[in-house]
């Protein structure tokens, strides 16, 4: 910590500012993802969002690879962080809250619009051969020297086969359900209790009833 303190202090102002304007770019390329979709994100667009002129955009990513490359990193790095920051209050719950806090706090977070960005990237990758390889060379970078790959780890739950199970189900069945986007808010209500249930049952939780978790916040992004 002392260490980057004592590196941000060695940078000079134009570095500084160079930084700054590389972030600022960065969060319009994410900002115009969201508003627009990544097929109809452009040059323009991202500058007009960002304040700054085409050439001094270029100027931090001459290609368009640097761009989507920086930004798909940032995207990933922003996910750990808000996990880890939503995760955070759960330590010290009784395994039922635990799992049931998890399921909510888990579908909240695919709704940021940070998140919603990185999923559309991630669909557009399925066809976009270049974006494709941004992802799996930004995975690697990202996770290593990390010991697991898992992106939903509640404080608490210890990996066994079970819970592992337990967490695909969990991020496979929310993810998938962000994306399609129904605007049913009470279809969405019905999964996430059936899911809290089967949890249940795979982590030899008892429980009587299921707590309601998700209100008006969690609802999907129309």
């Amino acid at each position: 910590m002392q260490e980057k303190r004592n590196s941000r202090s060695r940078k000079t102002w134009q570095q500084r500012k160079g930084d700054k304007t590389r972030v600022l770019i960065i969060n319009a390329v994410v900002q115009c993802i969201f508003d627009l979709g990544y097929a109809n994100i452009s040059t323009v667009n991202i500058a007009k969002q960002a304040g700054v002129s085409r050439g001094s955009m270029q100027n931090y990513f001459p290609h368009r690879f640097d761009l989507i490359y920086a930004t798909v990193r940032h995207l990933r790095l922003k996910r750990l962080r808000l996990l880890e920051d939503q995760e955070r209050p759960l330590f010290g719950c009784d395994k039922q809250t635990l799992i049931e806090k998890s399921v909510d706090t888990y579908w909240q977070h695919l709704h940021s619009p940070s998140i919603i960005a990185f999923n559309e990237l991630r669909t557009a990758a399925r066809t976009d051969h270049q974006l494709k390889d941004i992802f799996a060379l930004t995975k690697i970078e990202i996770n290593r020297g990390r010991q697991t790959e898992i992106e939903i780890n509640p404080p608490g739950l210890m990996l066994s086969e079970e819970s592992l199970m337990a967490i695909l189900l969990t991020k496979y069945l929310l993810e998938r359900m962000a994306i399609n986007g129904s605007k049913d808010f009470h279809v969405y209500r019905k999964v996430l209790r059936l899911l809290k249930s089967q949890l249940h049952k795979m982590l030899d939780v008892e429980t009587d009833s299921i707590r309601e978790g998700i209100d008006e916040t969690c609802k999907p992004t129309p």
